[in-house]
């Protein structure tokens, strides 16, 4: 692992929490670019992890998911880290997974990618229902207000990407799709301010 991607420390407990990627990336570096792990909690955990893309599953349940993918330029992300269980019945309460940090997977796969000679210029995020509270902020803001630029900066992904330095986006950068149940999906992309641009 090299300085680049060590600056940006995702937490790693064992007995208790997180993803040990020290030792992944170790994995990585001897060859082995998927496979299985078990997280601080003990719950076992499946990894992939490219030049450009880093991805963790719950072995158990698939609804659990972080990923990051570099093309382009781009980095986008899937994250999946606080779902309804599929035992849950008729209750609608979300349970966090003891070992997926949605903000600190973010900080680590740009770090990542950096340390890869990657230039992100721009973070894309898609919120789809059931399990998004990025989309239920979204659509609360954007119902009161009708404007997708505010909507989008109040949600927790604007707040999270802008602490790494992604704070842009524009009524282009925002798309909305109906889905087939009449349902919503957004799709959101975040870029670095243009230094040569005063404001």
């Amino acid at each position: 692992m090299d300085n680049n991607t060590e600056t940006a420390k995702y937490p790693y407990q064992p007995g208790e929490k997180g993803v040990p990627f020290e030792e992944l990336l170790e994995r990585v570096g001897n060859g082995e670019s998927k496979g299985a792990f078990v997280g601080g909690s003990g719950r076992a955990l499946d990894y992939s992890i490219t030049e450009d893309s880093i991805k963790i599953t719950d072995e158990h349940d698939l609804q659990y998911e972080m990923e990051a993918t570099c093309r382009d330029g781009v980095a986008e992300f899937t994250l999946f880290t606080n779902v309804v269980p599929p035992d849950a019945g008729n209750s609608e309460a979300r349970v966090r997974h003891p070992d997926m940090f949605a903000a600190k997977f973010v900080s680590f796969a740009l770090q990542y990618f950096k340390s890869k000679d990657m230039d992100v210029k721009a973070c894309k995020d898609l919120w789809y229902p059931p399990d998004s509270d990025n989309l239920d902020t979204f659509k609360e803001i954007y119902g009161k207000t009708h404007d997708k630029v505010q909507a989008a900066k109040a949600t927790w992904s604007a707040k999270v990407f802008a602490q790494n330095g992604y704070t842009e986006i524009n009524e282009e950068d925002i798309q909305i799709d109906t889905l087939l149940n009449s349902d919503h999906a957004v799709t959101a992309n975040f870029s670095r301010k243009d230094p040569t641009i005063r404001s």
